[in-house]
């Protein structure tokens, strides 16, 4: 039985060390995909969705849309999973400098907390889909009518 003033086995907390980089690749990914989308809505915000190209104006109610999904994608999909998952990283970190019990719970803590903000992402993205699905086939025959009026 391994004494608990010993720290955790190598053989648990080796595995869980070569995750960090991985870990961290993935949240500085996250980081540049948020900075993308900024940039995108600063396009938006700025008057220059792609439609302009073609010569077209949107309403101002889809251009409102679109900045409100450019910037809770930026924060909700992007900015905050990448902050927990560094912040998962840097608790790895601990467990290779202290080594103690402590340092692999908060590390296992910080992992739980990110895995229970990305599946509650998920599910909110599966809705928000779905909404968006049952919304365009109610409104889809609305609108061909009024065109066809």
């Amino acid at each position: 039985m391994q004494d608990v003033a010993e720290g955790p086995d190598q053989s648990i907390t080796n595995p869980l060390s070569r995750t960090r980089p991985w870990m961290k690749f993935i949240a500085v990914m996250g980081f540049i995909g948020c900075g993308l989308m900024m940039l995108e809505f600063l396009f938006v915000l700025f008057g220059l969705p792609a439609s302009m190209f073609a010569g077209k104006d949107l309403p101002h109610g889809v251009i409102f849309l679109m900045l409100l999904f450019y910037l809770a994608s930026a924060i909700f999909a992007y900015l905050i999973p990448s902050i927990l998952l560094m912040r998962a990283a840097g608790a790895l970190d601990g467990i290779e400098r202290k080594g103690t019990l402590e340092t692999l719970a908060e590390a296992a803590e910080r992992q739980r907390k990110f895995w229970k903000y990305y599946g509650v992402l998920v599910i909110v993205g599966i809705c928000l889909f779905l909404l968006f699905v049952v919304g365009a086939a109610i409104m889809l025959p609305i609108l061909a009518a009024a065109h066809l009026h």
